[in-house]
């Protein structure tokens, strides 16, 4: 299962790559919002884990380019 985890905060991102890990699943890591549009487009993922503050953007508007994007 791919995992993409969008979070900033650098001890937070790295307990939850850690504990996902460890029962096997594959994390991607994005630290803001464009970085996770990128990613977004790079791969495909099963399941997002998304924070809502990013430096660049939020994570609702995150989620409603996600939406739109699997629509068409």
């Amino acid at each position: 299962m791919n995992i993409l985890i969008v979070e900033d905060e650098k001890k937070l991102v790295e307990e939850i790559f850690k504990y996902l890990n460890d029962f096997n699943y594959q994390c991607s890591i994005a630290k803001s919002y464009s970085e996770s549009i990128d990613l977004f487009h790079e791969k495909t993922f099963d399941i997002i884990v998304i924070d809502i503050n990013l430096p660049d953007g939020t994570g609702l508007q995150l989620i409603q380019y996600i939406k739109q994007k699997r629509i068409t």
